[in-house]
């Protein structure tokens, strides 16, 4: 463990020059100076309105590390939102404070804090925080899809933090950290933030969504540390060059679900660099790692301080550490993954228990359907799920497969119909199961939608193909930035929900967005792109050339030139022009929002 590397709990009354770089967020550096005073200014309002349960939701990750220290300092508890939705924040704050963050202003009338906008002041003394109270909230999905809430000590995180350092802390070095997963959950506030702090490292505040700007900025003099999950490394390759990658990155962790080989030998063969897989969970913290290197094993190898063990008969995964918050008297905490051990005190991970399901007495395994399927040519990625939870309304389960289809698949699919596909890809699962556990639903999509953090979760799947809910936005699948010149643009990916409330009775045989919802959505992000207080005052130039249907994915752009007063926005979908027009805004605070 490094010299300098110092636990949680003692970072503040520690003795660190104030020189020392802590973070870089929106091109600006961070000292150590500057940090301490931006965590007394914050601690200072926190008492003037009273210690207690805060929510702590941020957008950048320099404020949201000032939001936590701020907090721990004055004794109050984080609560942290997996999202910043209203009825999340709404669920989440009762009994709360308030609520901290950089980018949220007044959601529901909620007394909200900025962690950088007070007066930087001198930070006064700090003494030891107590380790064994619970000083941090963080939310998870429970089978019935309620979010449940997990309470950890900074004593869970310390020795979480001290096991990583161990691990993999001379491999770092003083390696900056860039990432593409969000600090509100569990593994981006662990290797993203608190990591990084703990052991004298520089990371970066922003999020990464774009491989293009992450290769970027990470400048050929120092060596550089990818956190980020499954989805990003799986686009990543044909993207950008992974040897130039690898000539700047030294080490690539990944988690939020299960890295494929193949990703990962692309990795090892073009950038030199295999990730190191984490698997865990919000509840239990790490528990294992592995690397899928070409000629090696596969096998998870639990932590330090990490006990695994199968509870017999079904051979679900159970855990003993210092990172679980609850557990069993005896210390073990039951998760609902099966698991194999091996001599090696490792594991191979089969599945999780409710990926495994009976449909009329036949037992079937939803990552064995979807390793037969992916083993189609015309098949990418595949997911099968149940669309509702038990007990079911029909007498046969409600399966479901969404597809993402291969250049072959999609041009077999231009050259026949969804039916014929969906009839020949039944064929080829007739090679290995029963006609009964076939999918009753199955969808044909261009990507699979993701979470902040990464994960293709069954809620949004469930949403795909059975919207229920309405809702009022698109989803952002991918959002990047460029400059050139005087001249700024956005791209952002949205995935148009078949259950938009403004497509509802908007027609009723033909459903259609409305042309003032893509206005509304474009308007929304003119923050985003000029980075300074305005006003939207007109819109010139407005065409409506063809329809956005609900169930498409369609590319919105718009671009700004430094100095002028006009904003171009354009829709396209399926390489067809859909909407375009021009904004004209003054300075001024921005009438319309996202």
């Amino acid at each position: 463990m490094a010299a300098e590397y110092l636990p949680l709990s003692k970072l503040l009354s520690s003795q660190r020059d104030s020189t020392t770089p802590v973070a870089i967020a929106t091109g600006q550096a961070f000292s150590w100076l500057q940090f301490t005073q931006h965590i007394a200014a914050l601690s200072e309002q926190i008492r003037t309105r009273g210690a207690g349960r805060w929510l702590l939701h941020t957008e950048n990750s320099y404020a949201f590390a000032v939001g936590l220290f701020g907090l721990w300092h004055t004794d109050s508890i984080a609560v942290l939102p997996p999202n910043a939705g209203k009825q999340t924040l709404e669920e989440l704050g009762v009994e709360t404070q308030g609520l901290i963050s950089d980018h949220l202003t007044n959601p529901g009338n909620r007394l909200v804090l900025d962690p950088l906008e007070a007066s930087a002041t001198k930070l006064p003394p700090c003494g030891v925080l107590e380790r064994n109270s619970f000083k941090l909230e963080l939310y998870t999905s429970a089978s019935t899809g309620e979010r449940k809430a997990i309470k950890k000590t900074l004593g869970n995180l310390e020795e979480e933090l001290q096991g990583l350092e161990w691990l993999w802390g001379d491999m770092l070095g003083d390696a900056e950290i860039f990432s593409t997963v969000s600090h509100q959950h569990i593994y981006g506030l662990l290797f993203r933030v608190l990591w990084p702090l703990s052991a004298n490292r520089v990371f970066r505040g922003d999020a990464y969504i774009s491989p293009s700007r992450l290769l970027a900025e990470m400048h050929t003099d120092r060596q550089a540390c990818l956190v980020s999950g499954p989805a990003h490394l799986k686009r990543m390759p044909e993207r950008v060059d992974l040897a130039e990658l690898g000539s700047r990155c030294q080490v690539i962790f990944s988690s939020g679900g299960p890295l494929s080989a193949a990703t990962a030998h692309v990795f090892s063969k073009n950038a030199q660099l295999t990730p190191f897989e984490l698997f865990g969970s919000t509840e239990t913290g790490g528990i294992a790692w592995r690397q899928q290197a070409l000629g090696t094993d596969a096998l998870w190898k639990p932590f330090r301080n990490v006990e695994i063990r199968a509870k017999p008969p079904e051979g679900f995964l159970q855990v003993r550490s210092p990172f679980l918050g609850e557990s069993d008297p005896e210390g073990w905490f039951t998760t609902g993954d099966l698991v194999e051990p091996t001599p090696c005190r490792g594991f191979v991970h089969q599945g999780r228990g409710d990926q495994i399901i009976k449909v009329e007495e036949k037992r079937l395994s939803l990552p064995d359907m979807e390793a037969k399927l992916e083993a189609h040519p015309w098949v990418e990625t595949a997911r099968v799920f149940l669309k509702e939870d038990p007990p079911f309304l029909q007498r046969r389960p409600p399966l479901a497969a969404v597809l993402v289809l291969s250049a072959v698949g999609r041009t077999s699919q231009v050259e026949s119909t969804d039916l014929t596909m969906v009839r020949k890809l039944k064929q080829a699962l007739s090679e290995a199961f029963d006609p009964v556990l076939f999918p009753r639903s199955w969808k044909f999509v261009e990507t699979l939608p993701t979470d902040p953090q990464g994960k293709i979760t069954v809620e949004i799947l469930r949403a795909l193909v059975n919207p229920t809910t309405l809702v009022r936005d698109p989803q952002v699948l991918e959002k990047t930035s460029c400059e050139e010149g005087e001249s700024t643009e956005i791209s952002l990916q949205f995935h148009v929900p078949e259950n938009l409330v403004c497509c509802d009775g908007h027609f009723e045989d033909y459903p259609v967005v409305p042309g003032v919802a893509q206005i509304h959505w474009a308007a929304g992000y003119i923050g985003d792109l000029v980075q300074h207080p305005v006003a939207l005052t007109a819109i010139e130039a407005l065409k409506f050339h063809n329809p956005l249907l609900p169930g498409q994915n369609c590319l919105l752009k718009l671009q700004h030139t430094s100095g002028t007063q006009k904003i171009n926005f354009r829709f396209h979908a399926e390489q067809h022009k859909i909407t375009s027009g021009r904004f004209v805004i003054t300075s001024g605070p921005v009438t319309a929002s996202g």
